[in-house]
């Protein structure tokens, strides 16, 4: 059959009904969808209410399952948190071994830092990574600042 260029709705009456008829023949229905509606509705409620029965798989928490469950997730998203921050701050060192920490301006720092995250899978904002190598580089005067005063 020769589709008309332009969206369905474009197309003559008696080709789009073809065209339907033509989508029919080759998909037809079966299981639930044979069902009227009304039918169909009736059966989803019954499987919703044996559901919550006593004995038919229907699962409600009890409060220490909940608190167990809740404390798992808990851990798990402190423990991604940390590995994160330890990447990011792997990723600084790194940057920092190779000069660019201080030497370079702080918007080139950050895009080589958030292109170095990338690449491990993590992503950081061009903002947020700036603002990570600008806190970086105030310990980093702090630091020698306290050197010197000692010396």
């Amino acid at each position: 059959m020769e589709r008309p260029k332009y969206g369905f709705a474009s197309w003559p009456a008696e080709q789009r009904s073809a065209f339907l008829r033509e989508i029919a023949l080759a998909h037809p229905i079966r299981g639930f969808a044979l069902l009227p509606k009304a039918r169909r509705v009736e059966v989803a409620r019954r499987g919703g209410q044996n559901a919550h029965q006593p004995g038919r798989g229907g699962h409600e928490w009890t409060a220490a399952e909940a608190r167990s469950a809740g404390r798992q997730g808990g851990l798990a998203s402190g423990r991604a948190r940390r590995a994160r921050a330890e990447a990011i701050a792997h990723t600084i060192a790194q940057i920092e071994a190779e000069g660019e920490a201080i030497s370079v301006p702080l918007e080139q720092a950050a895009r080589r830092l958030v292109h170095l995250l990338a690449a491990q899978g993590i992503v950081l904002s061009v903002d947020r990574a700036a603002a990570r190598l600008r806190r970086h580089r105030e310990r980093l005067l702090r630091e020698s600042d306290e050197k010197e005063n000692e010396k």
